[in-house]
């Protein structure tokens, strides 16, 4: 008998429910439209509050885009500081080995100028020598000729020669005798003048 009552009482909900189905459809209708009708203020803020959502997550990208964009030129701008900074190393090496190079040069400069001083004062000493000899040489020959008698020196020698004597070297000149012995110079032992 469950069966039977179940059954009843079935067709008795389906009879029922196709009778007021209508009126069923009717009142969830009016229920739904009631309910969005009231929903609609916060449905309209929703959207209000969507589109300010949305178009902070617009300026978020923007942002996100110009900071890529910003991240890119800081990498191309540290990788040209980069490049500066190979080139600005090269070139204090560089200027620290021409520094070197100028204090050298002008060491050697300075010792060259010393050396040419001292050439300078060597050439100046004998050209001083060279006119006193020659001036004494011209003095001795024309006192020679008055005294009447002449010997020769040389220029490295300590002794004075005769005419022909055979250690007299091409490069010697005339003087007195007595000027010679007065200047400290000796008698050849071969020729003895």
């Amino acid at each position: 008998m469950n069966d039977e009552n179940f059954n009843k009482y079935k067709e008795k909900i389906v009879y029922n429910f196709n009778k007021y189905k209508k009126h069923i459809f009717a009142g969830i209708l009016s229920l739904s439209l009631i309910g969005n009708l009231s929903a609609y203020p916060y449905v309209k803020n929703s959207k209000n509050e969507l589109q300010v959502v949305n178009t902070k997550i617009e300026q978020y990208k923007e942002k996100v885009s110009l900071s890529d964009s910003y991240k890119q030129q800081l990498d191309k701008l540290k990788a040209t500081n980069a490049g500066l900074n190979d080139k600005t190393n090269k070139l204090e090496k560089e200027k620290l080995n021409l520094q070197e190079s100028n204090k050298k040069l002008q060491e050697s400069n300075k010792k060259l100028e010393e050396t040419n001083k001292g050439l300078t004062d060597s050439i100046n000493k004998i050209k001083q020598e060279s006119n006193n000899r020659n001036t004494s040489t011209t003095n001795t020959t024309n006192s020679a000729k008055k005294q009447g008698h002449i010997v020769y020196i040389t220029a490295t020698g300590g002794k004075y020669h005769g005419a022909g004597c055979r250690y007299l070297s091409r490069s010697c000149y005339e003087i007195d005798i007595s000027e010679a012995k007065a200047q400290g110079y000796t008698s050849c032992s071969r020729c003895s003048p």
